[in-house]
């Protein structure tokens, strides 16, 4: 079996074999040279690497881990023998991946502490948060925040952000919009597809100390230097240097809840790709998700629950959260603001906020079972798949993710059935669980179930006609299945679907013509866009109760699993999981099986 590199005698000669690499062997010349033509000096690639591995292998913090092994994983590319882009690919090597799991120790182990610190340093209020039980909030305690970059504000979702902006008037809540650009570094590289930038303007043009993060004049993706001669020890390094996986602006969302979190009592956050529908628009406060437990305490972080039929990469959604003003609220944020700075984390401030959850879930569990004298239930167990890619140095989050519901279900109970007194967790398609806060529309796309759905999202190969059609099939506003309000979630998470945010306005428009007319929906101010919205319901919901006093509707609400004797006002608590039962149509052209030969 080949592997990445030669191995040799009891693998003296693999780079990553850190407690026995010996290029001085005399096999090893000999090996190299029959993986291609060698130059003077390749020893020194080699052992540049292999002190690389030496220095992972005793890494003290999770950046310097992680950027010790996206340094190993590039500078590998540089290094002679390697055969990582090898047809058939290598698919083991022992090396590696005893490599990645050493490193992967220390930097849960170094994590472990920095959380062990955090818990005693926030022991005592963990123990008020127990004892202390509140009332729920006035309107007026809640604020309704959505960030978004100044271009996007200004443009063409501006009328995604009046909506919301409607809403939080109707309802009573304070409403924020933040366009700041938090994000001041300066984005120099983007080396193999991430983004390499200054932490701040503090550290502004501190990659000019070290050549292997130069790019090569007029070509942002190629480097003066091979990454071997990279070292994560360095201080400088790690002050200066952050690398996204997404243009660094995506983290400002997490910095601007960070700032506004403590302006009330409760934070709503949400993306501006989520839409509310017109026929929960006025029925239906996001404040209603603030509620006690059994014993009468309140949560401090309120999060949409990841059902199985999210598609399989999918953790923790951080398009949607309702976060407590209280120290323990504070400290959820906290931790995933920390993690900034760890290289390459996939989908940005989504992984951190994920990891964070059960890092907060596990202090809770800790504290609940031993006290101010206890320690976090979580080891950080998911940790390195977020932070070090994987054993053989390919990023997964799919991998991240399966172990993130593992530990969820340890921490928290399974799903419909959490017990965590700190975060409450909204359950899709549950009914004594209410709405759902933001159904993941690219679901309905990846996740395949029953035969339906594709199996992946097709961001370049469907027309915007196409991916409308595909969502008219899993949610008709036909009249004769109980018009637009029947189907309708309270919430739409658009993420990653293509052709926003004009789809969506079409989407709504199609629904409610005379209410929502286009230019309504983008360019509209809030106290329009409230007038149309509420008209749009009134309509909507009339339809759908005329619907349900027909019989032929009994039939159609029992498949949907409703209660005939006491039938939803509207679709308002339509979930994930009754999307899927439902199984959409095929009907008029549309269907949710558009690849299915019948």
């Amino acid at each position: 079996m080949e592997l990445l590199f030669p191995e040799g005698p009891n693998g003296a000669c693999h780079p990553l074999n850190v407690r026995g690499f010996s290029l001085e062997r005399p096999e090893c010349a000999t090996l190299y040279q029959g993986r291609g033509e060698l130059w003077d000096g390749w020893e020194y690639s080699v052992r540049q690497l292999a002190r690389l591995a030496a220095e992972g292998w005793n890494c003290t913090s999770v950046q310097e881990c992680a950027l010790n092994e996206l340094f190993i994983n590039l500078g590998s590319l540089t290094t002679p023998g390697f055969w990582g882009y090898r047809q058939p690919p290598v698919q083991h090597d022992h090396w590696r991946v005893r490599f990645w799991e050493g490193l992967a120790l220390r930097a849960r182990r170094a994590h472990r502490r920095q959380l062990k610190g955090a818990y005693a340093e926030h022991a005592a209020a963990f123990k008020e948060a127990e004892a202390v039980k509140e009332p729920r909030p006035s309107p007026s305690q809640v604020t309704l925040g959505v960030h978004a970059d100044p271009k996007s504000a200004a443009g063409p979702w501006k009328g995604q952000l009046e909506v919301w902006k409607a809403y939080a008037s109707v309802h009573g809540l304070r409403w924020h919009s933040d366009d700041i650009p938090y994000f001041d570094g300066t984005l120099f590289a983007k080396f193999f597809g991430l983004y390499w930038a200054s932490t701040d303007a503090a550290h502004a043009g501190f990659e000019k100390q070290f050549q292997y993060l130069i790019p090569m004049p007029g070509r942002m993706e190629i480097p003066t230097a091979s990454f071997v001669i990279a070292s994560a020890r360095s201080a400088a390094l790690r002050e200066g240097l952050v690398v996204f996986t997404q243009p660094p602006k995506y983290w400002d969302s997490l910095e601007a809840l960070h700032a506004v979190l403590p302006l009330n009592s409760w934070t709503i956050w949400i993306d501006y790709d989520f839409t509310m529908s017109p026929c929960c628009f006025e029925e239906f406060s996001l404040r209603d998700l603030i509620q006690p437990d059994g014993d009468g305490h309140l949560p401090h972080v309120i999060v949409r629950d990841s059902p199985r039929e999210d598609y399989h990469h999918h953790c923790a959604n951080a398009g949607f959260f309702i976060i407590r003003n209280s120290p323990i609220g504070r400290l959820f944020v906290d931790l995933a603001q920390q993690k900034r700075q760890w290289p390459g984390l996939p989908y940005g401030y989504q992984a951190a906020l994920a990891e964070s959850l059960l890092e907060l879930l596990g202090m809770e569990r800790g504290f609940r079972a031993k006290g101010a004298s206890g320690a976090p239930a979580y080891a950080s167990t998911c940790l390195p798949l977020m932070a070090t890619a994987g054993p053989m140095g390919h990023m997964s989050y799919a991998n991240f993710c399966q172990c993130y519901r593992k530990e969820l279900k340890r921490l928290a109970g399974p799903e419909g059935a959490r017990t965590s007194r700190w975060v409450h967790f909204v359950s899709p398609g549950f009914e004594a669980a209410g709405p759902e806060p933001g159904m993941l529309l690219a679901s309905l796309f990846i996740y395949r179930g029953s035969g339906r759905g594709i199996g992946v999202l097709p961001l370049t190969t469907w027309s915007r006609d196409q991916h409308r059609a595909y969502m008219d099939a899993w949610i008709p506003p036909d009249a004769d299945l109980g018009g637009p309000c029947a189907f309708m979630p309270l919430m739409i998470h658009w993420a990653s679907v293509p052709f926003r945010p004009r789809l969506i306005y079409e989407f709504l428009n199609a629904r409610f013509p005379k209410d929502l007319p286009m230019h309504v929906l983008v360019n509209g101010t809030a106290q329009e866009l409230a007038r149309a919205y509420r008209s749009a319901g009134l309509w909507g919901n009339s339809v759908w109760r005329n619907f349900v006093e027909q019989p032929r509707a009994q039939k159609l609400l029992e498949s949907w699993g409703h209660n005939t004797s006491a039938p939803p006002r509207s679709g308002c608590n339509f979930g994930t999981t009754r999307m899927w039962k439902t199984g959409g149509f095929a009907r008029n052209g549309r269907s949710t099986q558009p690849y299915d030969p019948r």
